[in-house]
């Protein structure tokens, strides 16, 4: 009988076939959850997209078809269109041989699962994995006890994620970002820390690994990768845009150097169209190398940060799940604090004009503004007011059919939190950074402030530059609760094994 489809009605019937998460796929995963064995993924991004996937203990399991895969035990040649389903299957099977050499090239325990044993003996499938688990258990790294944890951070601009980590008593030992200029503000206020000037993309295992005390340190690799590429603000998407792979030049160090832990902060947008492909691949990297991780867009005003700044952070370990540290302010009625407001962060500084900068108080100056601009702000209602409380005659024409960009020449609101700071924070065109009730646009010393910089951290450099390293800055006090977060993993874990070890030894207390 001849073939009555056409290729593309083929292609079309092909397509409608679900090769994933079929009915037998997700009884057999909630079969699994039954009996207990947790800890396991769907989506994992490694070659042949496994149905399941233990990360950390680096299995993957594959539920093969037993027609599409060639199973030798229940397999038959249709009759008609024989040669075109011969070739299709063949080919199958050539690239299930592929992908599981590649996968255990890597290290990775690799169990194919037909659907026939699935569907005739759930449990010796179930144990199946069992024995592949404990062969990967066996290959895990175990923590041991060691005096607290050893970072490098890779971007460290200003050092807000340096200090944050120096205050959760985690011993950055040195820092690496691409402007010199901002070697005297990271090194001053971070004593003791090193800063080297140096490109992501030339940074070696060599360099960072340098006089770091792996023997007895746990070893953090954190890098906040520059995140205009994938901000929402950033309209002007440029393809050849050499940031973007940046991440994955960090992702190179984390091969390179393994550490025990990872740390990653970047805008949302990196999940997004713009920078998927590149989360995907950092992700990847994750995976291949046998990492547990967890990774979330939080906003930090949730942390206690006076500020409305959302974020996707990224925490990593060798040893065992972790988790993005707990939400611990929120909304009247959530059982959580209520958030910071600005009101006792920037109300406590001296009035100044705009352009002054305060005699006594560093970094406590403010942008000069035109005329036209202080008409304008005068304009604006004071705490909260925005650029439609301007006449007709100060609107820029710009904004007369345009709806967006409705918080420039804005002031920010006592009572509530800031917006998100940008470089250009100090800036009334740029955002809604206007003093809530000064004619002037907020200083740097209250961008830091915002960015919850203790005062005695002073930068040094030009207003602008100065305003571009404190909004570009990870708020010192989120560096802290997620230096905190892999503290409290490290007890963590270290609790499991002595529970463990006391089983093993009848030591335990009944």
């Amino acid at each position: 009988m001849t073939d009555r489809l056409t290729p593309l009605q083929r292609s079309y019937c092909m397509s409608k076939i679900k090769g994933k998460d079929t009915g037998l796929e997700l009884r057999f995963r909630q079969y699994l959850l039954s009996r207990g064995m947790k800890g396991f993924v769907t989506n994992a991004c490694l070659p042949g997209k496994p149905d399941i996937f233990f990360r950390g203990r680096k299995t993957a399991v594959f539920i093969d078809g037993c027609y599409w895969h060639k199973c030798p035990e229940c397999f038959k040649l249709p009759k008609t269109n024989g040669t075109f389903w011969k070739s299709k299957l063949d080919k199958n099977t050539r690239r299930d041989k592929k992908i599981t050499f590649l996968l255990k090239k890597k290290g990775f325990s690799v169990v194919r699962l037909w659907e026939h044993q699935i569907e005739n003996d759930r449990k010796a499938c179930m144990e199946k994995i069992k024995e592949a688990l404990e062969k990967a258990n066996a290959r895990k790294p175990q923590m041991e006890n060691k005096k607290g944890i050893i970072a490098a951070d890779i971007f460290c601009g200003a050092g807000g994620l340096t200090r944050g980590l120096l205050d959760a008593d985690i011993r950055v030992m040195k820092g690496y970002d691409t402007d010199v200029r901002v070697k005297d503000t990271y090194e001053k206020n971070n004593g003791g820390v090193m800063f080297y000037p140096h490109d992501v993309r030339k940074i070696t295992k060599k360099s960072i690994l340098k006089n770091m005390d792996r023997e007895n340190y746990h070893f953090l690799l954190a890098g906040c990768a520059p995140c205009q590429p994938f901000s929402n603000i950033n309209r002007q998407e440029k393809k050849r845009d050499g940031r973007k792979p940046l991440l994955l030049e960090f992702g190179r160090l984390v091969k390179e150097t393994y550490p025990d832990f990872v740390f990653i902060e970047n805008v949302p947008g990196l999940m997004s169209r713009k920078g998927e492909r590149f989360f995907t691949e950092f992700l990847n990297i994750l995976d291949n190398e046998g990492y547990y991780y967890d990774y979330e867009t939080v906003n930090m005003k949730d942390y206690g940060i006076p500020q409305n700044r959302q974020r996707l952070v990224l925490l990593a370990s060798k040893y065992g799940r972790i988790d993005v540290p707990e939400r611990t302010h929120g909304l009247p009625g959530s059982g959580r604090k209520p958030y910071v407001p600005i009101d006792g962060i920037i109300k406590k500084y001296p009035r100044i004009a705009a352009g002054e900068k305060h005699p006594k108080i560093p970094n406590h100056e403010t942008r000069s503004l035109s005329e036209i601009n202080l008409e304008r702000l005068r304009f604006t209602k004071r705490n909260g007011g925005s650029r439609t409380d301007l006449p007709e005659h100060l609107r820029l024409k710009c904004h007369e059919k345009h709806g967006g960009h409705s918080d420039v020449y804005g002031r920010m609101k006592f009572g509530t939190v800031s917006p998100a700071l940008t470089c250009k924070c100090t800036s009334i065109s740029n955002g809604r950074f206007g003093h809530p009730t000064q004619l002037r646009g907020i200083s740097v010393r209250e961008a830091a402030a915002l960015q919850t910089f203790k005062d005695t951290y002073i930068f040094y450099g030009l207003l602008t530059e100065t305003t571009k390293w404190v909004g570009n800055s990870v708020p010192v006090k989120f560096g802290r609760i997620m230096g905190n977060g892999f503290g409290a993993h490290i007890k963590k874990i270290e609790g499991n094994l002595n529970e463990i070890h006391n089983r093993a030894t009848g030591s335990h207390k009944s």
